[in-house]
Order: structure tokens, then C-alpha cells, then sequence
């Protein structure tokens, strides 16, 4: 991935997970237009990639129906990750804090760092 796909997956991620987190345990349908910045094949491919990616590693579910990301709710890993505070971070909050953050101030490099961490915390816990 080039870095612009890393900045894409790493903003629709953010979004994905605090849009599920701020509504669980419901189930709901992801309006792709809402979360693409632009309209366009690329972002597509990159954000259904983004879904996938999530599902894979535990952190979402869904149903796909055509084009259409359905029933998507977090699971306990994705909620359990999100809620935790990692002791190797100097700042004492939780993933979903620290992505809300990010994406009030449209903040990249947070976006970047929160996901990353949220990623390597969720492995450390199936591994560790």
C-alpha cells in the first residue's frame, strides 16, 4: 500500500470503528458515500478493503448484500480494543478517544498512530 492508500485505510478505519462504537451493540448499514473523501473507484476499492481487512482480523462483522455493507456491528475484540488503554502509551486513554480526537482535527499523523497502536494492541491480546 503507497501511502496514500495507508492515509485512506487508516481515516476509513477510524471513521468505520467510532461510527460502530458510537452506536453498539446495534447493527447498522454503512453509507459508503458518506464515509468516501472522494467518490472514485480508487477510494471504493480502498474502503471496501478497509471493511474487509476489519472482518478479518476480528474487530467488525457484517453481511454484504451487492454493493452494501450490512448488519455491521463491532465485535467483542473490536469493542474490548477500542475501550482499552495500553500501558505502553504515555498518554492514558483509550483507542477511541484518541481516534474521536483525530478526526475532530482531521489529524492524519493521530489518525495513523491510533490505528496502528488499536492494530498491534488487538494482536498482542490473541498472541500474548
Amino acid at each position: 500500500m503507497s501511502d496514500s492508500n495507508m492515509d485512506l485505510f487508516n481515516s476509513y478505519a477510524g471513521k468505520i470503528l467510532e461510527c460502530l462504537y458510537s452506536r453498539f451493540p446495534k447493527k447498522i448499514n454503512l453509507d459508503i458515500p458518506y464515509f468516501l473523501i472522494e467518490n472514485n473507484e480508487e477510494q471504493l476499492e480502498i474502503f471496501c478493503g478497509t471493511i474487509e481487512f476489519l472482518d478479518r482480523e476480528n474487530f467488525l462483522i457484517y453481511n454484504k448484500v451487492g454493493n452494501e455493507y450490512t448488519n455491521v456491528c463491532l465485535t467483542s475484540k473490536g469493542l474490548s480494543v477500542l475501550n482499552a488503554t495500553p500501558e505502553s502509551i504515555n498518554e492514558k486513554e483509550p483507542f477511541i478517544t484518541k481516534i474521536r480526537s483525530a478526526l475532530k482535527s482531521c489529524g492524519n499523523e493521530v489518525m495513523k498512530t491510533a490505528i496502528q497502536g488499536l492494530i498491534r494492541f488487538g494482536i498482542s491480546q490473541v498472541s500474548g
